[in-house]
C-alpha cells in the first residue's frame, strides 16, 4: 500500500530534511564522488590503451579492442621474419596493440622481446611505463622514468607519463602538478595542449575516493583544477545545483585555464531536475519475506529524494508489493505514477515483464533471466554478482594471469558467477584449469581445494605407480605448477576458511581473488582473508575521509538498518539518480552516472551495469588498489 506523501511515514526523515543545501551536498560528495567518461558499459569494455598511446604513428589506423588481438598477432608474426629496425618497429606495433585490446600480460610479454637498449630511447621507454600501468604497476613505471634524465623546463611526454604514474599511485596533486607542466610544455613546443586528458583523468581519480585536498605551496593552476574536481562531483549528485555551484567556481578562479569551453560546456550539458509536478512511485516490499530488504532500499531511495533542494522534490509515494507486486504497479499507474522505480524480487520483475501494463519509464531493481525480454521503457537495475565475476576476469588478463581455478557454491548463484566469470577470461585467452562447488553447510573444503589444486590427482598417479612397481615410495604432495590465481565466491564465513585451508594445501603463494561477498565491514572478521583482492561499489569501500560523518548520520536515522543491509541502501540511494537520468537527461548515459554502488552505464538492453574499485585486505581492512586502466574516453 502507500503513503500518501512518503516522508512523513518515517520519523527520523524531517531532521534530514532540515539540513542545509550545503549539508546535503556534503552527504552526496562523501557517499560518491567524480566520475569518469566513458561511453561504454564495463561488462563490455576492456582495459584499454591511453590517448598518449593511440596517437602515434605506430598505430596510424586505430583497431577496436575487438580487432586489436589478430593486429597484434599478425605484427608479432610478421617480426618473427624480421630483423634490425623493421623487427622492432614491428613489436612496438604489437605491443600497442595489446594494449588497445586491454590485454596487459601480452603486451608486457611482447614488449620484453624488445630487450634493453643503450642509450635510453624516449619511445621505448614510454611505451614501457604504459606497459606497466596497464598491468597496475605505477611503482615499476616509475623505475623506468627514473632512468631518464629529467630537463627544465620539462618534456611534454615524459611529464604527462609522470602524471600518469601519479594519478594511477592516488598522489592527486603531484598528477595534477605534472599535467600542469606538461601542459605549459605542450604549449611552448606549439602543439596541443593535454587539459582534457588531464580532467578526464582527474574525474576518473576522484570517483576511486582520491583526495582533493591542496598542498601548501600548489599554485594557482593546480588549486584550481582540484577545486573543479571537487566542485562537479558535488554537481554530479546534485543536478540541479550545478549550474549555480559552477558560476561559483568561475569566481573563485577567473584566470584558470578552465575557465573557458570546458566549463561552459559543463554548465549547458546540466540535465534538468525532475519536474516538481512529477508523479513517481515506488514498488518494495514492506511486508512479507523480502521486507527487510525492502525496507533498506525505500531508506536509500528516500535519502537520495530528501538531498534534492525542496523546490525541486516531485511528489513520490510508496507502495507495498508484499502481497502482489503487478497489482501494487496497476494501482500505482491508476494513481497517476510517471515513473516507476521497482518491483524488487526477481519473480516480481519477471512477472511485470510478462504482463501488458508497462507503459511509463520503469526501473526495475532486479535483472531479467535470460530468455525473458523487457517490453519497451523497462530497465533493469541490480546488484548483479555477474558484473563483479567479469571484472575480476578482465583483471586477470590485464595483469597477465590467464590460468587458474575457481571455487564456488553450489547452487543458481554460483553457476551464475561461474558462467559470466569463465566466459571472460576465455573470451579474453585464458582458461580454468579447473572449476569445483563446494556445499554452503561446510566448513571442511579439503575435497574440492585438492582437487582444484591437483593434489589429488597426484596422490592417485602415486598410488597406481606403487602398485604397478610393487614398493613403497616416498610421496611429496604438491599441487598444479601452472596455476596462477584462485578465484573464489560466496559468503565471508566460507571464504574465511577457504583462504587458511588453501595455504595449508601448498596454495599459500597465489594470488586469490574474490566477488565483493566475501567482505565483512568488521576488520576482525577479515583477518583470515589477507591478500585478496575483490571489486566492491564506493559505498563499502569508505575511501573518502568524510565518509564516516555521513554514515554517523544515516545511522541516526536509521538505527541498525544500515550495518546490515548497506549495499541495498546504496541501491536505492542511486535508483533515484537513475531514474531521473531516464526521465529527464537529454542523451541518458552518455557518460557514467557517479553513484554508491559504482560507475552506472546503460547497455542496448536498458540493463544498468556497474564499474567497480578494487581492493585489497590488508590486516583486515580494504586497501584501494590502482585501476588497470585510466582510458581515455571514446578510446577502444
Amino acid at each position: 500500500m502507500f503513503a500518501p506523501t512518503i516522508l512523513p511515514m518515517l520519523q527520523p526523515l524531517p531532521q534530514v530534511q532540515r539540513r542545509s543545501p550545503a549539508r546535503c551536498l556534503g552527504l552526496l560528495l562523501a557517499a560518491a564522488v567524480g566520475g569518469c567518461s566513458l561511453n561504454v558499459p564495463p561488462a563490455a569494455r576492456p582495459a584499454a590503451v591511453s590517448q598518449a598511446m593511440v596517437t602515434t604513428p605506430d598505430l596510424a589506423v586505430i583497431p577496436s579492442a575487438e580487432q586489436a588481438p589478430a593486429a597484434a598477432h599478425a605484427a608479432e608474426a610478421e617480426a618473427a621474419l624480421a630483423r634490425g629496425a623493421t623487427r622492432t618497429d614491428l613489436l612496438i606495433r604489437a605491443t600497442r596493440l595489446w594494449l588497445v585490446a586491454g590485454d596487459g600480460g601480452s603486451a608486457a610479454r611482447v614488449f620484453a622481446q624488445l630487450g634493453p637498449v643503450q642509450p635510453p630511447e624516449l619511445r621505448r621507454t614510454l611505451l614501457g611505463v604504459e606497459v606497466a600501468l596497464a598491468q597496475g604497476q605505477p611503482g615499476k613505471a616509475s623505475t623506468l622514468l627514473d632512468h631518464w634524465p629529467s630537463t627544465t623546463p620539462p618534456n611534454t611526454e615524459i611529464a604527462a607519463a609522470r602524471a600518469r604514474i601519479a594519478f594511477a599511485r592516488g598522489a592527486i596533486s603531484e598528477a595534477v602538478r605534472w599535467s600542469v607542466e606538461a601542459d605549459a610544455a605542450g604549449r611552448r613546443a606549439g602543439s596541443a595542449t593535454p587539459s582534457s586528458r588531464l580532467w578526464t583523468q582527474l574525474r576518473a581519480a576522484t570517483q576511486r575516493g582520491a583526495s582533493l585536498s591542496s598542498p601548501a605551496g600548489a599554485t594557482e593552476p593546480v588549486v584550481g583544477w582540484l577545486d573543479l574536481a571537487r566542485t562537479a562531483a558535488q554537481a554530479d549528485h546534485n543536478p540541479g545545483q550545478r549550474p549555480l555551484l559552477l558560476r561559483e567556481w568561475r569566481q573563485r578562479h577567473p584566470e584558470h585555464p578552465a575557465n573557458g569551453p570546458l566549463v561552459i560546456s559543463m554548465i549547458e550539458a546540466s540535465p534538468p531536475a525532475l519536474p516538481p509536478s512529477g508523479r513517481l512511485a515506488l514498488l518494495v516490499p514492506l511486508s512479507g519475506r523480502a521486507q527487510t530488504a525492502g525496507v533498506a532500499v525505500r531508506d536509500g531511495f528516500l535519502a537520495a529524494f530528501y538531498a534534492q533542494p525542496p523546490a525541486a522534490r516531485p511528489r513520490v509515494r510508496v507502495y507495498d508489493t508484499g502481497t502482489d507486486a503487478l497489482a501494487a504497479y496497476q494501482r500505482a499507474l491508476a494513481e497517476g505514477a510517471e515513473a516507476v522505480v521497482g518491483p524488487l524480487t526477481k519473480e516480481e520483475a519477471v512477472a511485470l515483464a510478462r504482463s501488458s501494463e508497462v507503459r511509463v519509464p520503469t526501473l526495475a531493481l532486479n535483472f531479467l533471466p535470460a530468455g525473458v525480454a523487457p517490453p519497451a521503457k523497462f530497465y533493469q537495475y541490480s546488484l548483479a554478482p555477474e558484473d563483479e565475476a567479469v571484472q575480476v576476469a578482465r583483471r586477470l588478463i590485464a595483469e597477465g594471469r590467464r590460468h587458474g581455478v575457481a571455487l564456488l557454491p553450489a547452487g543458481e548463484w554460483g553457476q551464475r558467477v561461474l558462467q559470466a566469470f569463465e566466459a571472460t577470461l576465455t573470451g579474453g585467452g585464458g582458461r580454468l584449469i579447473a572449476k569445483r562447488v563446494y556445499a554452503t553447510d561446510t566448513s571442511d573444503f579439503t575435497d574440492p581445494i585438492l582437487a582444484l589444486l591437483g593434489v589429488d590427482e597426484a596422490k592417485a598417479r602415486h598410488h597406481k605407480l606403487t602398485q604397478v612397481l610393487g614398493e613403497p615410495l616416498e610421496f611429496n604432495a604438491r599441487r598444479r605448477s601452472n596455476i596462477e590465481f584462485v578465484f573464489i565466491a560466496g559468503q565471508p564465513q566460507a571464504a574465511r576458511l577457504i583462504r587458511p585451508q588453501l595455504r595449508f594445501h601448498f596454495a599459500g603463494d597465489l594470488p586469490v581473488y574474490a566477488t565483493s561477498e566475501i567482505y565483512d565491514p568488521n576488520p576482525k572478521a577479515n583477518l583470515d582473508l589477507e591478500g585478496v583482492m575483490f571489486p566492491d561499489m564506493p559505498w563499502m569501500i569508505d575511501p573518502d575521509p568524510t565518509m564516516p560523518d555521513v554514515r554517523n548520520d544515516l545511522r541516526q536515522a536509521w538505527p541498525d538498518r544500515l550495518r546490515r543491509r548497506g549495499r541495498l541502501y546504496a541501491l536505492g540511494f542511486d535508483a533515484y539518480a537513475v531514474l531521473t537520468e531516464i526521465r529527464v537527461a537529454r542523451e541518458p548515459f552518455r557518460s557514467p552516472l557517479a553513484g554508491m554502488t559504482g560507475r552506472l552505464t546503460v547497455d542496448t538492453a536498458r540493463r544498468i551495469h556497474r564499474d567497480l574499485e578494487w581492493l585489497q585486505l590488508r590486516g583486515g581492512e580494504p586497501r584501494v588498489l590502482p585501476p588497470i586502466s585510466l582510458a581515455e574516453p571514446g578510446q577502444p
